[in-house]
């Protein structure tokens, strides 16, 4: 989003060897934070809970996080007749909020290019790869395993730190895009439907391995891109619970 890009401090808890089973954990200030603006929030993560590699297990954590923090944002904005929590993509609803969530995708990789600091650049990322994995959550009759195995693949295979020019990333996200969109065939204005059936889940998990593998090259490693998922997801939840 729109904020100054975050400012990450990096802490080793004393009771972090007790929390090293779980991945996800993080080492929280929340009175100070509550007391602050959003964008003066400093997350603190642990690194004994940064994960040495993105296994099935973690991966499956990570949408847990985002599907948490997804669902307190689609309930806010089901009130004003945009997102909602679980949609089936097989309805027209479903897949008009599936454009709404490609296109803040494609904002957020063109406010990347826009950035001038790296943490900035970096937030931006997480902020697109968020709005793109929320894809798969939207409808629990699909196969939450294929995602997740297939994430685990992209980040295990991702050529991390291999570019630093911001137009290497958005060429290859922009051209997955299109494919998954043709999919798409329902609009709220059609008095029947084009399709029953959503069946463009092989090309919403293509889209997700091109996506993850894109977005990981502009990463320095694994380590940095779950660090920064893992504060961005603070700040979200610091927004759900302020208000913000």
């Amino acid at each position: 989003g729109k904020g100054r890009g975050l400012v990450i401090v990096r802490r080793l808890a004393p009771q972090a060897a007790d929390r090293q089973q779980d991945p996800a954990s993080r080492q929280r200030s929340s009175r100070a934070r509550e007391r602050g603006n959003v964008n003066d929030i400093i997350p603190t993560i642990d690194p004994a809970t940064i994960p040495d590699r993105p296994s099935v297990d973690v991966i499956e954590i990570m949408l847990g996080l985002r599907k948490k923090t997804y669902s307190g944002f689609a309930q806010l904005e089901a009130t004003r007749g945009f997102l909602l929590p679980e949609v089936s993509l097989s309805s027209s609803k479903g897949q008009e909020i599936v454009r709404i969530l490609i296109m803040r995708g494609i904002e957020e990789v063109l406010e990347f290019t826009e950035a001038n600091d790296r943490a900035h650049q970096l937030e931006e990322l997480i902020d697109a790869w968020n709005y793109f994995i929320s894809l798969t959550i939207l409808d629990p009759k699909l196969d939450q395993f294929q995602a997740i195995t297939g994430l685990s693949e992209a980040f295990t295979y991702a050529n991390f730190g291999t570019t630093d020019q911001q137009y290497d990333v958005t060429g290859p996200i922009l051209r997955v895009i299109s494919p998954f969109l043709a999919t798409l065939r329902n609009r709220p204005w059609q008095n029947h439907a084009q399709s029953l059936y959503f069946d463009g889940y092989p090309q919403l998990l293509e889209l997700l391995y091109v996506v993850t593998q894109t977005l990981a090259t502009y990463f320095n490693s694994w380590e940095e891109f779950y660090l920064y998922f893992l504060a961005k997801d603070d700040v979200l939840q610091f927004r759900l619970r302020t208000r913000y």
